[in-house]
């Protein structure tokens, strides 16, 4: 079986990429049992899984399988986290057993190329400490270009949502999906966020987040979430509503995406 592992920021990340992965044909594992072995030295045993923390968010991987293919994919919980989720997949599931591997990150406003040149350095980083504690399989193929997969045992690429190119997240995206099935619900949402800013006080401490680096975004898309699925997160109403059906799909925005995803399999 060929092993393929996705390393992301949040649990929307992912389930934008099941929904990606369920295009092509591929099914997730919704049952332990369904899980292919490979996959499972990353599953807990135990909880709490360090004996101590009660964290609720158990950061296994949501396993897809079509034929003799399996995808992995692993929620890191934030960018800072991303290489060190990446490293406990390899180190778990091992280098010569993961076919590729792809991690994808927001570029938010930091530049294109200043985030990639950020993830090339914490790549080269995590060989340099893994290599220097005797880890097995190290180093890994480190990416010379966005959105391209290197060759390499494993293969490695990295992908900057929205596009590689241009500052933004994954945000942008969904607002241009639900633009297409959901219009009406969309442009009620961009104005509910930008009144909301204009009415309130400028120095609204709860605010805050709200107006730095892509609160807009990530409010507007936490609204049409809510209304399509009320009281759902934003992945399980990305899974569980026509968010990303038909013609959302067709948007060049998810086509790069699911371009490099293509990609990502054909490292085999």
């Amino acid at each position: 079986m060929a092993i393929f592992a996705i390393v992301v920021e949040g649990a929307h990340d992912a389930s934008f990429l099941g929904q990606l992965l369920k295009a092509r044909g591929f099914k997730a594992a919704n049952k332990l049992s369904f899980v292919p072995v490979e996959w499972r030295p990353l599953f807990p045993k135990n909880f709490p899984m360090d004996g101590e923390n009660l964290e609720r968010v158990m950061r296994f991987p949501e396993v897809f399988t079509k034929d003799d293919v399996s995808i992995g994919i692993t929620t890191a919980g934030s960018d800072s986290r991303l290489i060190s989720t990446l490293r406990a997949v390899v180190d778990a599931v091992g280098s010569d057993t993961v076919t590729g591997i792809a991690v994808f990150v927001d570029i938010d406003k930091h530049g294109a190329a200043s985030r990639f040149a950020s993830m090339q350095e914490q790549i080269v980083a995590m060989n340099s400490a893994a290599s220097k504690e005797g880890q097995p399989g190290y180093p890994i193929i480190v990416p010379t270009a966005p959105g391209v997969m290197e060759k390499g045992s494993p293969a490695l690429g990295v992908y900057l949502f929205p596009d590689n190119t241009q500052n933004g997240a994954l945000e942008d995206i969904l607002i241009e999906c639900a633009r297409v099935n959901h219009p009406e619900i969309t442009t009620e949402a961009l104005a509910l966020i930008k009144k909301i800013d204009a009415t309130c006080k400028d120095d609204q401490r709860d605010l805050k987040n709200l107006r730095s680096g892509m609160g807009f975004g990530k409010a507007t898309v936490g609204t049409i979430a809510n209304v399509l699925k009320p009281g759902s997160s934003v992945a399980s109403s990305l899974s569980q509503t026509s968010w990303l059906t038909d013609a959302a799909m067709e948007n060049a925005f998810v086509g790069k995406a699911d371009s490099f995803l293509g990609s990502l399999l054909e490292s085999n």
